[in-house]
């Protein structure tokens, strides 16, 4: 999109490189980014204000629901979602 401003993306495996190419990409467009990743972040995303991130193993079941809780904890809803 040429404006991301209100958006939230939602980006599982964030710290994939396609993952954090996107993410970087509508963080500079403005857009709230919002990201899993299972064992390290990448530190380009970590202190972004506008980027938040969840350590989960979406493999597992337990990750529904700490993703749900995730969301919740920052009042997020996504606007666009990337499985990477």
């Amino acid at each position: 999109p040429s404006s991301s401003k209100s958006l939230t993306v939602f980006i599982l495996s964030v710290s994939s490189d396609i993952g954090t190419g996107l993410a970087l990409r509508y963080l500079s467009q403005g857009a709230t980014v919002c990201g899993t990743y299972r064992t390290q972040l990448p530190e380009e995303l970590s202190n972004h204000p506008k980027f938040h991130s969840l350590q989960c193993d979406v493999a597992l079941p337990k990750s529904r629901s700490e993703i749900a809780a995730f969301l919740e904890k920052f009042s997020l809803r996504w606007d666009v979602f990337i499985s990477c």
